[in-house]
Formats: structure tokens, C-alpha cells, sequence
């Protein structure tokens, strides 16, 4: 679900599969290997066709109050 964070800076690091990472009206293609780095304030959400194994570090760390849903 689209959605966007104030506060946390996300690393994506793709382990393994391929990956759509919306970003506003943006769409860039993730591949095994790939990382990306999303800054606060960016409304995003992902998708993967097949499976797809991403590590996502959060800094600050992730919390609730920081995931703010976008209808």
C-alpha cells in the first residue's frame, strides 16, 4: 500500500528476484544485487510479480508512527 515515512531514511538491498519500487509518480526496476536508498517524504510501495527477498534497514529504526498510509 502506498505509503510514506517523515522521520526514517529506508536501504532497499535486493537478495534475490526483481522488484518495482513506486515512488511517487517514478516506478525504478530493482534487481537481485541492486540497493537503493529512500529518503523521508516520498509516498512509496513496492511489487514484485514473482518472489522477491529485500532487506530494508531503517534509519531511525521503523516505527508505527512513521508509517503513514496514503489513500
Amino acid at each position: 500500500k502506498a505509503h510514506k515515512h517523515l522521520k526514517t531514511t529506508q536501504r532497499y538491498t535486493i537478495l534475490s528476484g526483481d522488484l518495482k519500487l513506486h515512488l511517487d509518480k517514478k516506478v525504478i526496476a530493482l534487481h537481485s544485487g541492486d540497493n537503493f536508498t529512500l529518503n523521508p517524504g516520498i509516498v512509496h510501495w513496492a511489487i514484485s510479480k514473482n518472489e522477491c527477498w529485500v532487506e530494508i534497514y531503517s534509519q531511525p529504526g521503523w516505527t508505527k508512527e512513521d508509517h503513514i498510509l496514503i489513500n
